[in-house]
């Protein structure tokens, strides 16, 4: 989750912003169709700018890829208040509660919406809740807790971990998918965007690349190849960097959980 996998190229100006945002996640979306956080971020990113009907489709999309993703049922929901779909809205809100009932924005926004059908007027986008942003449909069950130094995720049972001199290799027995994993320190003298620029594997061709909004992480960049994903995560000065292939994969959106549940300890 979001990928909180979320993605953002923010160092540009606005227009610069919005336009590389879209290219980059329909980008990652096209090469890896299976990241339900590609899709959702396009969803966050389209409804920021008020798209609301291609808002819609993308949540709609990530929704029949997850149908128990709360966060996209609630930004769903948020899209159809702002339009004045109370119908909708509440059906989502609604939906969110009972997958994660401790969730008070869904709760306060649905409150708002039943208001409003009983003759109160429309509520204005400040008084909606934020939608969630960029965050990862969480899973309880058939996950496995793993530490590595100074790096700690959960991945899903049954795959397999080996340790290398470099890092780690996850595999998910059986289809190729392979996740690897490295934890680096950078320079103090060095920013994260310097570091990145500093990198000279190559692993063939590179489609896009850009910043990323990743949970538990203070700086985030991605670069998309033709196969693979490739995920460079800070926290001060350490540096983990991920690549995940083949992106076509089905397993995917196991990587997306993955990838959100990722913490470096200081």
């Amino acid at each position: 989750m979001l990928l909180a996998l979320f993605y953002g190229i923010l160092t540009f100006q606005r227009n610069t912003v919005w336009r590389n945002d879209i290219t980059l996640f329909t980008d990652m979306e096209r090469k890896a169709p299976n990241n339900l956080l590609a899709t959702y971020t396009l969803g966050v990113l389209y409804g920021e700018r008020n798209h609301f009907d291609i808002a819609e489709s993308y949540y709609q999309k990530a929704i029949n890829k997850a149908p128990d993703f709360w966060e996209a049922h609630y930004n769903l929901g948020n899209i159809y208040t702002r339009v004045g779909r109370e119908v909708l809205a509440k059906r989502e809100y609604e939906k969110v509660l009972e997958l994660n009932p401790d969730f008070v924005n869904a709760r306060n926004n649905l409150k708002i919406v039943l208001q409003h059908a009983s003759g109160s007027a429309l509520p204005t986008p400040k008084e909606i809740k934020k939608e969630t942003v960029l965050t990862v449909p969480s899973k309880t069950q058939g996950l496995v807790k793993y530490s590595f130094g100074r790096i700690s995720f959960e991945y899903p049972k049954g795959w397999s971990i080996k340790e290398t001199e470099k890092g780690i290799v996850i595999n998910d027995n059986g289809a190729g998918f392979t996740i690897e994993m490295t934890l680096e320190e950078k320079p103090d003298t060095v920013s994260a965007s310097e570091y990145v620029s500093q990198q000279k594997e190559n692993f063939g061709k590179l489609v896009n690349q850009g910043l990323a909004k990743i949970p538990n992480m203070d700086f985030a960049y991605v670069k998309v190849w033709d196969k693979k994903l490739q995920f460079f995560l800070f926290k001060k000065e350490l540096v983990v960097k991920v690549l995940v292939y083949p992106s076509d994969s089905a397993n995917m959106k196991e990587f997306d959980g993955i990838l959100g549940s990722i913490k470096i300890s200081n």
